[in-house]
């Protein structure tokens, strides 16, 4: 649902503005889709579940740096 939300109200490089961020998925969606994103959460036991979802490393990333 977030995929789908951000594609259709955003363009590339657009910001995301997500208040309550939860375990961080709008903010990868964002990421993945070329948008800028922003996000705030008050519980701080979720920075660790964000900081791992956003520094995962995908395969289109792995694929070129390899070629490059």
């Amino acid at each position: 649902m977030a995929r789908r939300c951000v594609k259709l109200f955003t363009y590339v490089g657009d910001v995301v503005l997500d208040p309550f961020t939860g375990s961080g998925t709008t903010l990868k969606v964002a990421k993945e889709l070329g948008r800028y994103y922003i996000g705030y959460e008050i519980c701080r036991s979720y920075k660790e579940v964000i900081d791992a979802k956003l520094n995962q490393i995908t395969f289109e990333e792995i694929l070129y740096a390899s070629t490059a």
